[in-house]
């Protein structure tokens, strides 16, 4: 069940480590409000979500289960990752999650995914998702539920023009001499235009 919530997990345990390193006073502020939404600390969650143990205390104490796994604890699973949410959410601090590579998702991270997000299609949450140009049929069967999104829009990222890697090129280098036109040239030869392409084999020629 790990990799199913990966999507929306590794967001919130980075968001812990931070408020964690802000100090005492975002620790006892993040506490407060997760007992004031009667969060419920199981051990499934803190598997998941090891960060969360820097923010017990005598209030916010583990809740031992059983070790079959059951339909009550996925379910608890989903409202404790939406009280964490909630905690961020309502300090009125946008929270944005990006998931890449969407199209290699299977229907069960999905389905967590229309879950998790639907309690705040009006609040503080944005969910920018990718999927590759080539996929783009089988992402939309995929997340049918985002049409019904009143906030739904779609961005679509062509690649890059040979002359738009020249300019990226020369902008990085600072020149825009024969040599910059040459390895810029190259570089639309090896990536196509793909933009993160691009930059990474820039950055291996520079290094």
């Amino acid at each position: 069940e790990e990799h199913s919530f990966q999507p929306i997990v590794q967001p919130l345990r980075n968001l812990l480590r931070q408020t964690y390193l802000k100090g005492e006073a975002a620790i006892t502020q993040f506490r407060s409000q997760l007992l004031n939404g009667e969060f419920i600390l199981t051990d499934s969650l803190m598997q998941l979500i090891p960060e969360l143990k820097w923010f017990i205390n005598e209030e916010l104490r583990i809740v031992h289960e059983s070790k079959q796994y059951t339909l009550q604890q996925n379910a608890l699973l989903f409202a404790s990752i939406e009280k964490i949410l909630k905690a961020y959410t309502s300090q009125q601090k946008t929270i944005v999650i990006f998931i890449d590579d969407i199209q290699w998702a299977d229907p069960e991270v999905l389905h967590i995914l229309e879950q998790i997000y639907t309690p705040f299609e009006d609040g503080h949450l944005l969910v920018i998702i990718a999927s590759r140009e080539e996929y783009t049929e089988t992402s939309n069967e995929l997340l049918v539920w985002q049409k019904d999104l009143s906030s739904y829009s779609v961005i679509q990222m062509r690649s890059l023009s040979q002359e738009s890697v020249f300019d990226y090129v020369s902008d990085t280098l600072q020149s825009t001499c024969q040599t910059a036109h040459t390895i810029a040239h190259r570089i639309f030869q090896m990536t196509h235009g793909n933009a993160l392409f691009v930059q990474e084999v820039l950055r291996n020629f520079i290094k």
